[in-house]
């Protein structure tokens, strides 16, 4: 074991533990002792981002147990290093390191496990060709010798895509994107040398392997992802991960990340250009607070010392004595992913593409997509699709309107000017959920706000009837917003309308929600509904219209059945 400071600290407690039953005698605890006070004495200077759960007297007195020769200097650290929390080795369970062979390993055998099903399938599409023979180039081949030889083909084209690699998933949909065009190529790659060769290969078999092996990999594949986001809500196979950059910036990364961890990165700590004053010690930010472990000049140390699998760095002005590329040539070595975030991070991917001009890659972030075609194509597609919604719904609507009835009696609806396209206004309707004299009673209630910002939410709020309690946990009581949007007025999926009173608040960039007409569900409902904050629930719907796309709408209906099915924060 090397006594030096990197390592000492990544001593897992179950290392120190079993260190100490090796041989950490009182005698060598109490030298432990007398070394940390002798460096206190010599200026040696512990620097803690955030207080150490074991005492380093503790921690290098195991050392000693481990290596009698270990001495006090081993260990000194830097002016400008700064000693983060208990740090976990390689083989610890909870890093990526450990799990990330094992989920190459798995990959390969969901992928073999989804061609034996689609081989089967073909299979049993055609039960008289399994034990039949193909006439290639001169040569008899059996359908079952072609069987087997699919399976090491597909997996070797997807070991050729890059399906295999051990840098860290987190849910990309580029995996599941991936082997579907690799069975679509494969396809039509057989169908075309089948024309080429005359090979007389049966065409129910083609149109049934593909289809099916694109579709078996997709849900092996999705199980296989379900496996390891449970691990990581279970503190397993997690990233660790460093940020760098000045501090509005990696504030805001950290929010970034924050809003999701399913994804499995864990923030171990932030490297700011002013950590080497030494006078803070960490960064606190709206989610957390943070160890700040070193300057942006210092990040290949720090990732060194601290074990780290990945590092985001957002902006490179950052480094002072170096360069981003000098940076990531050195994390390379060391086998840790470098991640840049530009500062236009609120910009979906499909907006923005590198376009290289001279061998130099620039970032060119095309205009959103709700400025074209999609301007007047979703308004008429979704108004379209409402009218039969409305119609099938049309049994629940006079169920909520009966309950409403007998619970509180008349109005049946609520009817709110709100804000629409172009800042126009219009008149919402939704089912009454409340007393009938609910706008009275506003202004005692404002004191006891749960909600910040312009928004007005109460989680017990006394004016929800009891029949409203529910409707509102399940968003019920928007269905009636369904004839708004026959009216044109709002849509199925878009921002969220907002009060007349709410848009006081608003700055410029935040108006820019209005060149989208409002939806029943959007991205501020699906991510956290009435506990987002203000400010986040402004910046999705910002993201929604910067960045619309079909797919994304597709994704928030999805997100929306699963939110509001299980009525969460909902009130």
């Amino acid at each position: 074991m090397l006594a030096s400071v990197r390592h000492f600290t990544s001593l897992s407690p179950g290392k120190l533990k079993r260190a100490r039953e090796r041989g950490a005698t009182s005698s060598q605890m109490a030298v432990g002792g007398s070394l940390a006070r002798r460096g206190r004495d010599d200026g040696v200077g512990w620097q803690t981002g955030e207080k150490m759960n074991i005492d380093i007297a503790d921690n290098f007195a195991t050392v000693l147990a481990a290596d009698p020769q270990a001495r006090i200097d081993d260990i000194r650290v830097g002016a400008d290093a700064v000693v983060g929390q208990e740090l976990q080795l390689d083989e610890d369970p909870t890093t990526w390191r450990s799990w990330r062979c094992a989920y190459v390993l798995s990959l390969l055998a969901a992928d073999s496990a989804a061609a034996v099903l689609a081989i089967l399938f073909a299979f049993l599409a055609r039960p008289n060709v399994a034990h039949g023979q193909l006439k290639l180039m001169g040569w008899s081949v059996s359908y079952k010798m072609l069987g087997l030889v699919s399976l090491g083909v597909w997996l070797l084209v997807l070991a050729l895509a890059g399906a295999y690699h051990t840098h860290y998933q987190a849910g990309s949909l580029e995996q599941y994107r991936l082997r579907v065009v690799t069975a679509l190529r494969l396809m039509a790659f057989v169908v075309i040398a089948s024309f080429a060769l005359h090979a007389p290969v049966s065409r129910v078999i083609v149109l049934v392997f593909f289809p099916s092996l694109a579709v078996a990999s997709l849900i092996s594949h999705w199980l296989l992802r379900q496996v390891l986001t449970r691990l990581r809500r279970g503190g397993m196979a997690l990233n660790r991960l460093v940020l760098v950059g000045n501090e509005a910036s990696v504030e805001k990364l950290v929010n970034h990340f924050l809003r999701d961890l399913s994804h499995g990165y864990v923030i171990v700590g932030v490297c700011l250009p002013n950590a080497r004053s030494g006078r803070r010690r960490e960064l606190r930010t709206r989610g957390g607070t943070f160890p700040i472990v070193g300057t942006p000049d210092g990040l290949v140390e720090v990732a060194h010392r601290m074990s780290v699998d990945s590092a985001a760095v957002v902006g490179s002005l950052c480094f002072e004595s170096t360069s981003l590329q000098q940076v990531a040539w050195q994390l390379e070595r060391r086998d840790v992913d470098l991640l840049v975030a530009p500062d236009v991070i609120d910009v979906a991917g499909p907006r923005v593409r590198f376009a290289p001009v001279t061998g130099m890659p620039l970032l060119q972030i095309r205009e959103p997509q709700i400025y074209g075609p999609g301007r007047w194509l979703k308004p008429c597609y979704e108004r379209l699709l409402a009218i039969p919604i409305l119609l099938l719904a049309t049994p629940a609507l006079l169920a909520i309107s009966l309950a409403v009835l007998i619970d509180s009696g008349r109005p049946i609806f609520y009817r709110q000017r709100r804000i629409g396209f172009g800042g126009k206004e219009f008149e919402m309707i939704k089912f009454r959920s409340m007393v009938p004299n609910a706008d009275e009673m506003l202004p005692e209630l404002l004191a006891r706000n749960d909600h910040d910002g312009a928004l007005f939410k109460l989680r017990d709020d006394p004016r929800v009837t009891r029949v409203g309690r529910f409707l509102r946990k399940h968003s019920l009581d928007e269905l009636a917003q369904l004839v708004n949007v026959v009216k044109g007025d709002m849509l199925l999926i878009g921002p969220r309308p907002c009060l007349p009173g709410e848009t006081e608040v608003f700055g410029e960039a935040a108006r820019r929600r209005f060149l989208a007409r409002p939806g029943m569900t959007g991205l501020w409902q699906v991510s956290g509904r009435s506990d987002i904050p203000w400010e986040e629930a402004i910046r999705l719907d910002l993201y929604y219209v910067e960045n619309w796309s079909p797919l994304m709408d597709l994704m928030i209906i999805w997100r929306t059945l699963l939110v509001v099915g299980g009525g969460r924060s909902g009130y």
